[in-house]
């Protein structure tokens, strides 16, 4: 009898949710965060939004 993968438990516990389950989850969010992105930043003029970024890398290089 063929088992169901998803009912030996939850992503996060001792069991693990199948590869292509774990993939698709990781592109899902990326698309999310991309759309996210979108909405707050698309209407900065370019200059400004390379000095965000410019910024938030220095920043990051610091720490």
């Amino acid at each position: 009898m063929n088992e169901n993968p998803f009912s030996q438990g939850a992503p996060g516990g001792n069991e693990r949710a199948p590869p292509e389950v774990d993939n698709s989850a990781q592109w899902r969010r990326l698309e999310q965060t991309i759309m996210e992105a979108r909405e707050r930043f698309g209407n900065l003029p370019a200059d400004e939004l390379q000095a965000i970024l410019d910024e938030a890398v220095m920043t990051s290089r610091q720490a």
